[in-house]
């Protein structure tokens, strides 16, 4: 949140104790929460998720909030046009992309969680029509919801959650027997195979009585 208030501008304008930035934002925490209640969006955007679990009505739903997002974009580059600050905004952007994006986009294990990239679009709005405050707190409420339910989940997901049990010596997911740990095997995203994260209505806890052993499917 105070990189969204210095870098899109917040601290210039007026607070956010408006109606119109209230309400958007109210708006914007509810409806990842709401969405989850269609079968059909209960999927993670990554290559892995695309290609192996999500419907043709994820994909319509998709289609259609990208068509919205491509529209504001272009909103946001016309405004930056009329105000002058299209360089500025561009390179913004584009260090943002590149800082937060890119270091990561050709790993399998990526993982765009909603919270991640609603807070990327927040930085993005940033000028004053009252359709860009509204958009910019509709994404900030986005980025709440993400934090408040799920916190701040890793990008590389079960990459980074092997790799830091094993540098900080846990014991999750080892083999109490032998103190052997399982390898992370990347995500394929072309056969569906590999250690990818999973939500909750997607691990059966029931087949074995040790709660580690649920590690294995993770």
């Amino acid at each position: 949140l105070l990189i969204i208030f210095f870098v899109s501008r917040m601290c210039w304008r007026r607070g956010a104790d408006t109606p119109l930035f209230m309400s958007m934002c109210l708006l914007g925490a509810l409806m990842p929460s709401a969405q989850e209640a269609l079968p059909f969006l209960r999927v993670s955007l990554s290559l892995y998720a695309i290609h192996c679990q999500w419907q043709v009505l994820t994909w319509v739903w998709v289609a259609a909030e990208a068509s919205i997002i491509v529209f504001i974009l272009g909103m946001l580059v016309k405004e930056a046009r009329n105000t002058k600050a299209l360089l500025s905004w561009a390179l913004e952007a584009t260090c943002v992309c590149t800082v937060l994006i890119a270091p990561n986009i050709s790993d399998t294990a990526m993982h765009f969680h909603h919270w991640f990239f609603a807070w990327i679009l927040a930085i993005l709005t940033r000028f004053d029509p009252p359709w860009s405050v509204a958009t910019q707190a509709f994404f900030i409420g986005y980025y709440l919801n993400g934090i408040a339910i799920y916190g701040r989940h890793p990008v590389l997901a079960c990459k980074e959650v092997f790799f830091l049990s094993d540098q900080q010596g846990c014991l999750a997911g080892k083999n109490t027997t032998n103190g052997t740990q399982p390898i992370y095997h990347p995500p394929n995203p072309w056969n569906c195979s590999g250690d990818y994260a999973r939500r909750s209505w997607e691990i059966d806890f029931t087949s074995s009585s040790n709660p580690l052993d649920s590690w294995d499917r993770f």
